[in-house]
């Protein structure tokens, strides 16, 4: 149902860390021997994308805050 990807880069003596996920809101691939779901399947409801992104932002901008702390 999700996938990561990150990725650190340098820019400038800086470091930064590029962070892409992928949830699959209203369907998902077909691939072989893989299973593959996304959340309209598991809750039988429709989720706003923006709904998801914010809530993702949040819980990822207090993970972040924790981890700095």
């Amino acid at each position: 149902i999700c996938g990561i990807l990150q990725e650190t880069i340098s820019k400038f003596n800086k470091k930064y860390l590029i962070v892409g996920i992928g949830i699959n809101l209203i369907k998902n691939p077909n691939i072989g021997n893989y299973p593959t779901t996304n959340l309209y399947n598991l809750i039988n409801k429709k989720i706003s994308k923006t709904k998801i992104q914010n809530e993702l932002k949040k819980i990822f901008e207090l993970k972040l805050n924790k981890l700095y702390n």
